[in-house]
């Protein structure tokens, strides 16, 4: 089949499903997996995944879909109806992120771009390792952005391409990513239900699909 009905079948679980994979899994349905039509079929990453990621990006400019490392902590395509739940769940981190719910490192990342939104990869590791930050700044970083359900965007005031150099500038006080703001937030337990009715078809644990619900996991069983 052509490009045509490629885009036909990933649009249509898009809207659907609320979310899918850009690529990488063999028991959540992807972008690559819908165009080849066979979406079991593609696991790993795959060498040939250029076509995927540029109707991605391409959906991305539609505006209604946001790129977010979602499920199982992937590159994930997020459609606008979901997005009252990460802004709930993403809400519900910073709080628990300044609270010092996710640790020390956490918090210090956290204000340290707080205090700098437009801050770069450099400058902000170099922030993270004063005062005894120590090593794991990328591990730090990636579970942040998780937490705060941070959109995937290319920063356009530098030429690095460096995955840690997104677009620090969406972190204004009051705003997480650019989603905030799309709707009155879900309830915490309410954006739990949305996120998990993804996975019509699979026997996952909230927190094995989406670590961002790490934190809101202990609230909702407390």
């Amino acid at each position: 089949m052509g490009k045509t009905e490629a885009r036909k079948r990933v649009e249509e679980e898009l809207e659907q499903r609320g979310m899918l994979l850009v690529e990488g899994s063999i028991d959540f349905p992807s972008v690559a997996g819908l165009q080849a039509d066979n979406p079991g079929k593609v696991g790993g990453f795959s060498w040939d995944s250029a076509p995927a990621h540029a109707l991605a990006q391409d959906l991305v400019q539609q505006r209604n879909v946001v790129r977010v490392n979602l499920y199982q902590g992937m590159d994930t395509l997020v459609h606008k109806r979901m997005w009252s739940a990460l802004d709930a769940i993403a809400t519900f981190n910073v709080e628990a992120v300044v609270a010092g719910a996710a640790g020390v490192k956490p918090k210090k990342l956290y204000f340290a771009v707080q205090d700098d939104p437009g801050i770069s990869s450099e400058a902000l590791k170099a922030e993270f390792e004063q005062d005894g930050g120590g090593p794991g700044y990328g591990f730090v970083l990636a579970d942040l952005q998780s937490l705060l359900c941070i959109v995937n965007e290319a920063r356009t005031d530098t030429p690095s391409s460096l995955p840690s150099d997104m677009v620090w500038y969406h972190w204004k006080r009051g705003q997480v990513s650019r989603m905030l703001g799309s709707g009155a937030p879900q309830p915490i337990e309410e954006a739990l239900q949305t996120l998990m009715s993804a996975l019509p078809d699979l026997d996952a644990k909230p927190v094995a699909a989406f670590p961002c619900l790490k934190l809101a996991t202990k609230k909702t069983s407390s």
